[in-house]
């Protein structure tokens, strides 16, 4: 946490995955002094080798050129990357967070469909491709809720709509069947 974007960037990545580094707007030009400038954000290794053929190799080694050696050279980009090794970047910090999308999976199946076991198994296909999907980006970061409290289960958390728990509180995977008392199936309960 910071007073500029960059700083801001270069202070999260000193304690991953789960530190705070607070780092004061008045302090931030004194922190980032012995930093490569390769190592802040946007910095790349071809504007590296541009600020080491002029002996910057720091961020503090950038008071050793004016701000025009940057513009004439990369333009607007060049400027911000001065302020940035200083603490000042111009850049705001982007607050907008979009909402989460949905997600989904199709399946075609054949027309008039009617076989139980078959659209069963289509149930699964799309329940599996959406479980991969979970595990890629992880529990409950697609469909946010309001949180009650955690699970005893690593990793997860019993959204509001669900205050019981996820996963170890489902029974059985497959759908019962229910029959009337000719046999004949009815419905599933999912």
């Amino acid at each position: 946490m910071s007073g500029d974007k960059t700083t801001a960037k270069y202070a999260a990545k000193l304690q991953k995955p789960d530190g705070l580094t607070l780092i004061p707007p008045w302090q931030a030009r004194e922190r980032l002094r012995n930093v490569p400038v390769t190592g802040l954000g946007g910095i790349n290794q071809g504007i590296g080798a541009f600020l080491a053929d002029r002996g910057v190799f720091t961020c503090g080694d950038m008071d050793r050129i004016p701000i025009s050696t940057l513009g004439q050279r990369f333009g607007n980009p060049g400027r911000r990357i001065w302020y940035m090794c200083r603490g000042e970047d111009p850049d705001k910090v982007q607050g907008h967070i979009h909402p989460p999308k949905s997600v989904g999976h199709g399946k075609v199946m054949p027309p008039d469909t009617r076989d139980n076991d078959l659209i069963f198994m289509h149930a699964l296909h799309l329940n599996r491709a959406l479980d991969l999907i979970n595990e890629r980006f992880g529990e409950f970061t697609i469909a946010p809720a309001k949180l009650l409290h955690r699970s005893d289960m690593p990793n997860v958390i019993a959204p509001a709509w669900k205050p019981y728990g996820h996963r170890q509180t489902i029974p059985s995977t497959r759908p019962q069947r229910r029959r009337d008392t000719s046999g004949k199936v009815h419905d599933m309960d999912w």
